[in-house]
């Protein structure tokens, strides 16, 4: 609903080939629209990416610390740790998407 407004961005944690397999949430064509800052890396198996690097990630593509963010992965862990850490950051406006 959030995401309907046109008002919330989507910040997808999810590795790019999950977001391509899996297609992405319908965003209204107005508003701010959805960033990638994937919470884990391809290598090995899944390589997590250290929150300091990750906070650093989002903040080059997010400054804007009272963006309106929706943050959503593929069932909800990595969302929740996401959501959680940018609210941890200074992020005043964070919303985990439930379920993922």
């Amino acid at each position: 609903e959030l995401l309907e407004t046109g008002e919330w961005l989507y910040l997808d944690v999810r590795a790019p080939e999950e977001q391509r397999a899996m297609g992405i949430p319908a965003l209204p064509e107005y508003g701010p629209g959805l960033v990638n800052v994937p919470l884990v890396r391809p290598g090995v198996g899944v390589v997590a990416v250290k929150k300091e690097a990750w906070l650093a990630e989002v903040a080059d593509v997010l400054p804007d610390r009272d963006q309106k963010i929706v943050v959503g992965c593929k069932s909800g862990v990595r969302s929740r740790a996401a959501a959680a850490a940018l609210q941890e950051a200074g992020y005043t406006n964070v919303a985990d998407l439930a379920g993922g």
